[in-house]
């Protein structure tokens, strides 16, 4: 019986051997790779085509300004108080050291050690003596820009905190007229006048002095949001939104940012990008409202109330504060009024706030070579101090879907997206004047929106073919491994008792 049933085992390895698989052939091992390549080949394309479809891809300098300009706000803030300015004196460290030194040296060469060592301790060797205080009212422009479609803004702190920014002004001019006071003193007593060096460092101390020692004192302040062009003053407050303070920082070397809330449903808005992104040499974009250009005494009446203004420039390096953050340098042009504006990426997301550089309090300017930029990261910080949601809004995509369209001169499609938004924002100036514009471009017969129909059928052609390829390369691929698969193999059933069949 053993035997039989060994013999048997025998029967079936020599049947199973019979129907074992072949080898490929090289051709058709060569098909079956091709079909593979293709087929990955196809979804490859296709991955490439998907992202392409959904990556933000670069604006143009012109379209991207008018994408962000009806979301870019003008800030006004009104405001009425007292301020306060002190006389200057020596201390009594100041006191000491200078009886020290004339004691000692000549004195002339006393007074220029005295000079020089004000300039590098004025806080300690100067004290506050006197002074006036008068009656301070105005207003303060800054720019700003709209992150949710119920109205929050963000800005500079400088922009809303004017007891830093009304400090400015008279601290540069004080400094200047105390320097002039020592250099006149020293000229008519020595006969000669201060080194220009030192006189430059006595200038720097005085505004170090007077900007920690000037007094402000604010009873009502108010804040307004001017959408569209802009006038100054109380142009600006009657026009404007009224806001309220949500949460601040301090100007400065602090985190210059501000949150505002207006009121408001369906406002444009700019989306928030990512600074960490941003590499040196990167090209940004600023756009507010410059107040040399759109409040100049010069500039035509008529053309007063202007838009906000592109500026550009490249991202420079990346500065620690004394704040204990990082802000971004660059040398696009930021003046006053700018300070607050959106700082644009490529593709029009806000990788920034712009903010003012140093003062030079000589001529009471910021240095265009030391410009900052305060990150979108912390300004996203702020938004959660103020627990605001970034919620998308539905102008800003069909607006931009508009322009895009409009710059390609698609002009019945871009009416389509415009007349889409006439009930988001019936008395949106931008908006007014991109739909008669395009109106007025299709009466004169310059629509070219025929090619949205033919990119349009390329694209389903496209889809279909690449469809049909994915379809043609799996139906090939499965055809081969039919053709290559073994047969099943033949099951016998194991008889016992030394029979087998015949």
């Amino acid at each position: 019986m053993f035997g039989h049933n060994w013999r048997w085992f025998g029967h079936r390895h020599a049947l199973a051997q019979e129907h074992s698989p072949h080898p490929l052939s090289p051709r058709k091992r060569n098909h079956l790779l091709a079909s593979v390549l293709g087929l990955s080949g196809v979804l490859a394309l296709g991955s490439v085509l998907m992202w392409l479809a959904f990556e933000p891809q670069p604006l143009s300098p012109p379209v991207l300004a008018e994408i962000a300009r009806p979301a870019t706000v003008l800030i006004e803030t009104s405001y009425t108080g007292t301020l306060t300015v002190p006389d200057f004196n020596l201390s009594g460290k100041g006191a000491q050291l200078a009886e020290s030194l004339f004691s000692s040296e000549q004195p002339s060469a006393a007074a220029l050690n005295l000079y020089r060592a004000i300039a590098e301790h004025p806080l300690e060797l100067l004290a506050p003596s006197g002074g006036g205080r008068r009656a301070i009212h105005g207003g303060m422009q800054g720019s700003g820009f709209i992150v949710t479609p119920d109205g929050y803004v963000v800005t500079n702190a400088r922009t809303v905190k004017l007891e830093y920014t009304l400090k400015e002004r008279p601290a540069a001019q004080t400094a200047v007229r105390a320097a002039n006071t020592l250099n006149a003193d020293f000229q008519q007593q020595y006969h000669a006048p201060l080194p220009m060096p030192l006189y430059r460092a006595l200038v720097d101390a005085f505004f170090a002095f007077y900007t920690e020692q000037i007094t402000v004192d604010l009873r009502e302040v108010h804040y307004y949001a001017v959408m569209g062009p802009a006038a100054p003053g109380y142009a600006a407050i009657r026009s404007g939104l009224p806001c309220t303070l949500v949460t601040t920082g301090i100007p400065l070397p602090g985190k210059d940012v501000a949150i505002l809330k207006m009121d408001g449903v369906n406002l444009p808005t700019l989306p928030m990008g990512n600074d960490a992104a941003l590499d040196i040499t990167d090209h940004l974009f600023i756009l507010g409202y410059p107040a040399v250009s759109t409040f100049h005494p010069l500039m035509n009446k008529g053309m007063s109330a202007m838009p906000p203004v592109l500026t550009s420039g490249m991202v420079s390096t990346r500065r620690k504060m004394n704040g204990g953050w990082t802000a971004i340098q660059t040398d696009a042009a930021i003046t006053r009024g700018t300070s607050g504006a959106p700082a644009l990426d490529s593709t029009g997301h806000v990788i920034g706030l712009a903010t003012f550089g140093t003062i030079d309090p000589t001529i009471e300017a910021g240095d265009s070579g030391l410009v900052y930029i305060v990150p979108a990261s912390i300004i996203m910080d702020f938004l959660n101090q103020g627990n605001v949601r970034l919620t998308p809004g539905s102008f800003t995509d069909l607006y931009s879907k508009a322009l895009v369209q409009f710059n390609k001169q698609h002009y019945r499609t871009a009416l389509g997206y415009l007349q889409q938004l006439k009930p988001l924002a019936p008395v949106n100036p931008y908006l007014r004047d991109y739909l008669a514009e395009a109106q007025r471009e299709i009466t004169l017969g310059h629509d070219r929106s025929y090619e949205d129909t033919l990119h349009t059928a390329l694209d389903i052609a496209g889809a279909v073919l690449l469809l049909g390829l994915g379809l043609a390369g799996y139906a090939w691929v499965r055809r081969h491994r039919q053709q290559c698969e073994p047969a099943p193999p033949l099951v016998l059933p194991l008889h016992h008792g030394g029979e087998h069949p015949a």
